[in-house]
């Protein structure tokens, strides 16, 4: 098999991605250990293997190629907005969250204007 490869007694898969599409796909090619001594365990692994490398291919030449999934793409996110929050909180509470933090702090807080009391006579 062509992207067969022997180190030992482990078998692998290796495969180099062409120049044009290295940096639309951000990787060079493919090296895996496929987990086996077994020649035939590791041709029927390789193949599987060459079927999906082929499809990621195919999307990088068609253009549909992504680089992240949509529930990585999701985690990045929450992780970022959990990030800015730590970092930049005074600013986004402020944005964000302005006239519910300024309920509650005045709700909570003697510290706030309050009307004179009116005493009566």
């Amino acid at each position: 098999m062509k992207f067969l490869k022997q180190r030992g007694d482990w078998y692998h898969f290796e495969r180099v991605i062409s120049k044009p599409l290295q940096g639309v796909m951000g990787k060079t090619g493919w090296r895996e250990a496929l987990n086996t001594d077994s020649k035939v365990e590791a041709e029927a692994r390789c193949r599987r293997r060459t079927v999906e490398t082929d499809e990621e291919i195919r999307k990088a030449k068609e253009g549909t190629y992504r680089l992240l999934s949509d529930t990585q793409v999701e985690d990045i996110a929450v992780q970022w907005g959990t990030d800015f929050q730590l970092i930049e909180p005074p600013r986004v509470y402020r944005r964000v969250f302005r006239s519910k933090l300024r309920l509650l702090y005045q709700s909570c807080s003697g510290l706030h204007r309050r009307p004179p009391l009116l005493l009566e006579a």
